[in-house]
């Protein structure tokens, strides 16, 4: 004979069996789409039916900032962070480095750069370790682990930690919003303009999303690595 809170248990552990299955599936698709799209970007290819409707971009997050990154512009995206050996004296946004098949890769929280530019993060605080933020929630309220978005060419490669990663969106150069739209108090983000290439409405997002110039953006973290204080 089945009590009653038998009963009523079980109606309240469907739905959640159900959220957790469509949230994994979400993932899955996810994850598959991205690679596709990688796959493409490598190949030179596009996804957009039309190249009219624009280049493919990543959403992703650092912090509570959005941020648009060209499918062409990513190397790969790993799947959680990879496990990486901390430098000792190096600076707390170098989170360590790690081999990425036949390379070593550090891995980098980019957010002092973006919005203070190389000679500053490169005096800012060292650390024998690195500190990983707290993770984000997800919308359906489970922790979302950080993201490395391995970016940059040859010997020049980094890791990028970003909080979370969104959909694939195509975007034109001529659809972006005002040049000082990005430095406004309501998108609460105050990315130095040498790094933006644009900033975009996305529809469900309450921010404009800032489209990054990985090129500038590597170059600078590898002079805020390299270059070091007069008086060191």
């Amino acid at each position: 004979m089945t009590s009653q809170s038998d009963a009523t248990g079980a109606p309240d552990a469907a739905p959640l069996a159900l959220t957790m299955a469509l949230s994994s599936a979400q993932t899955a698709t996810q994850e598959q789409t991205l690679l596709r799209a990688l796959e493409r970007a490598e190949a030179g290819q596009t996804l957009a039916k039309d190249p009219a409707e624009g280049e493919e971009h990543l959403l992703c997050w650092l912090g509570e900032t959005p941020y648009l990154v060209r499918l062409a512009d990513l190397r790969e995206v790993l799947s959680s962070l990879p496990a990486h050996v901390a430098l000792p004296f190096s600076p707390h946004w170098l989170w360590g480095v790690f081999p990425l098949r036949a390379d070593l890769v550090a891995l980098v929280d980019p957010s002092p750069t973006l919005l203070h530019g190389p000679e500053a993060a490169r005096r800012m605080i060292h650390a024998a370790n690195a500190s990983p933020r707290k993770t984000q929630a997800s919308a359906v309220g489970r922790p979302e682990m950080p993201r490395a978005l391995v970016v940059g060419e040859g010997d020049h490669l980094l890791a990028l930690v970003a909080d979370r990663i969104g959909d694939i969106y195509p975007l034109r150069p001529e659809d972006a919003g005002d040049a000082d739209d990005h430095a406004r108090p309501a998108t609460a983000a105050h990315t130095l303009p040498a790094y933006v290439g644009g900033a975009y409405r996305i529809a469900g997002l309450e921010r404009l999303a800032l489209a990054l110039r990985i090129a500038q953006v590597c170059d600078d973290i590898f002079a805020a690595l390299q270059e070091r204080p007069a008086h060191e």
